[in-house]
């Protein structure tokens, strides 16, 4: 589907093409410059790391299984996460994973200032709002890889607005439709579309009337799909209890969305690399403000479309949140923060006229120099916010990095149905504000190796809780139980399975030791009791073929950090 050049309107080649370089590099440098360093974190393990190690048949299997079961409602989004993850893994790397999120991240930037263009034409206003849109400092998750899944919502969502605007209402609904089948939270911001192209008036009762059927009887039948398939995020649901948690989410979602405006802007890390990063934003932002065509209408000639976008920004906000269930809103850093990504078209429009009001009116000051200075200063801020949330993810990816590297050291002597206990209370403290190298897991020794397909048991490893040996009940053994306390229960560090009593000389210890990790194998006493953990026996590492993710995370030269301290 290709849209008329009249969707931007009123705008030179040379201008565009101006604007589409400014989006190219500022979204490079705030999301991707660390794209060769970043690798998985959190559900990327799963959702994408796991892909990668497929099979074609694999894949088409897992692909049928996403629509026929209807699962979490999301079958396109997922399939778009497991398609780029297959092909990248199998013809690339996995950085250049990263680059095709940079392409869907770039893609939605530029739907959006076109979408901005459509509400007004103002400049300051547009480059404004979608600089605001690209450097959202509520939402730090988009160079996580797991949003693959959600960025293609929103890309559906702008279509669909300017499909509506366009007056191609059934191509709009086709999209926002797909869009809802990607990622949810975006659907609600639709309801709004009718506001933007029409006349405020009685007229237009009417057609709000109808897009609000249309869009209610959409959901209605997601919702009733996801129902008939069993999903127990829908089944489980209580309404009343819902309906306060989207009230909730809707009070203080969209304050939180706009200080953050403020308060990510004094959380910067700055190194020189960021430094020299933000001065280059600065010219370039700087370079295009001044570039501008001066606005000669004052505000006052503009306070009908000022009270209009004011008002639908605050309602595009309100509309972020009803659907975001499963993250409190105060959550702003880390991959929790994806609960304010429906967010940022509100907030933006918003800042665009926060912008647009600050400049106008300090131009009659003579001051306008001054206030661009000011304000593409404020953007290169936020660019070097994105930069530290991009630093703080590649040193998480270091830090795993250097843990496997050292596990598969300390434990060299694998065999069928070994656990590896790791008891470090240092891994278990809070860390960080963004992605926290060990706050979830799953599985990983079977994607370094490829263990025999005879074994019965595939080893595994564990976290053990803080003061574990208190709470050790079998004696003379080991009982790994997902309620039984001795396993860290950080999300999926728990045992996901059945519970397993197992001899000591089953079990590999790690231990922290004067800032480092060791292997123990003098004998412990535990209870008064003695255990005496599996002892350093011959190599059988060296055996086995190397899986997927091995050169990933084990690599040539694992990186000189101590994993044991918070960055």
């Amino acid at each position: 589907m290709t849209f008329k050049y009249n969707l931007i309107k009123n705008q030179s080649k040379s201008d565009l093409l101006k604007i589409i370089a400014l989006l190219s590099v500022i979204t490079w440098i705030a999301n991707f410059w660390y794209f060769r360093d970043l690798g998985l974190y959190l559900d990327d393990y799963q959702w994408t790391g796991k892909i990668i190690g497929y099979s074609t048949t694999q894949l088409i299997n897992i692909i049928n299984w996403l629509f026929s079961s209807f699962f979490q409602g999301r079958p396109i989004g997922y399939s778009i996460l497991f398609i780029s993850s297959f092909v990248n893994g199998k013809l690339f790397d996995l950085q250049s994973l990263y680059l095709f999120s940079y392409i869907l991240v770039l893609i939605n930037n530029l739907l959006y200032y076109i979408f901005l263009r459509q509400l007004w034409i103002q400049p300051i206003f547009c480059i404004s709002g979608v600089l605001a849109y690209t450097l959202f400092p509520a939402d730090n998750s988009r160079t996580w890889l797991a949003s693959i899944e959600i960025l293609p919502a929103f890309t559906f969502l702008l279509l669909a607005f300017l499909s509506y605007f366009s007056e191609k209402k059934i191509l709009s609904y086709v999209f926002i439709i797909i869009s809802l089948l990607c990622y949810e939270t975006a659907f609600p911001l639709f309801l709004l579309a009718p506001l933007f192209k029409n006349q405020w008036n009685k007229q237009l009762n009417k057609k709000i009337i109808i897009h609000f059927l249309v869009c209610s009887l959409i959901f209605a039948i997601y919702i009733l799909i996801r129902k008939i398939f069993g999903d127990s995020r829908i089944s489980n649901l209580d309404l009343i209890s819902t309906l306060k948690l989207s009230i909730h989410q809707m009070l203080f979602g969209p304050l939180i969305s706009l200080y953050m405006f403020v308060h990510q802007i004094f959380s910067l890390k700055l190194t020189t690399t960021i430094l020299f990063l933000m001065v280059i934003a600065f010219i370039c932002l700087f370079w295009i403000f001044t570039g501008l065509k001066s606005d000669k209408i004052k505000i006052i000639d503009n306070a009908v479309i000022l009270k209009k976008l004011a008002l639908l920004g605050i309602a595009l906000l309100l509309l972020a949140y009803p659907l975001t269930l499963t993250v409190d809103a105060s959550v702003v850093s880390g991959d929790g923060s994806r609960v304010h990504n429906a967010s940022a078209m509100g907030a933006s429009i918003l800042f665009g006229l926060i912008c647009y009001l600050v400049v106008t009116f300090f131009k009659n000051y003579r001051l306008h120099q001054l206030t661009l200075i000011v304000v593409a200063g404020y953007f290169s801020l936020l660019v070097s916010f994105g930069l530290t949330v991009q630093n703080d993810n590649r040193l998480s990816w270091q830090y795993q990095q250097a843990f496997w590297s050292d596990i598969v050291k300390l434990a060299p002597d694998i065999s069928d149905g070994i656990v590896i206990l790791v008891d470090s209370p240092s891994l278990n403290q809070v860390w960080g504000s963004q992605l926290h190298p060990f706050s979830e897991y799953v599985q990983v020794l079977p994607d370094l190796y490829k263990f025999p397909e005879k074994w019965k048991t595939l080893p595994s490893l564990y976290r053990l809780d803080s003061h574990w040996e208190k709470k050790v009940t079998t004696k003379g053994k080991i009982k790994l139980a997902k309620e039984d306390g001795l396993i860290y229960h950080g999300s999926l560090w728990y045992i996901a399975g059945p519970e397993r009593i197992l001899e000591t000389n089953d079990i590999i210890l790690i231990q922290e030791k004067n800032g480092k990790l060791i292997r123990q194998t003098e004998p412990l006493i535990i209870n008064n009791i003695k255990y005496q953990f599996k002892p350093l026996t011959a190599s059988t590492v060296q055996t086995f073929p190397k899986n997927y993710l091995y050169k990933d995370l084990i690599p040539k030269t694992p990186p000189e950090v101590n994993y044991l301290k918070p960055f």
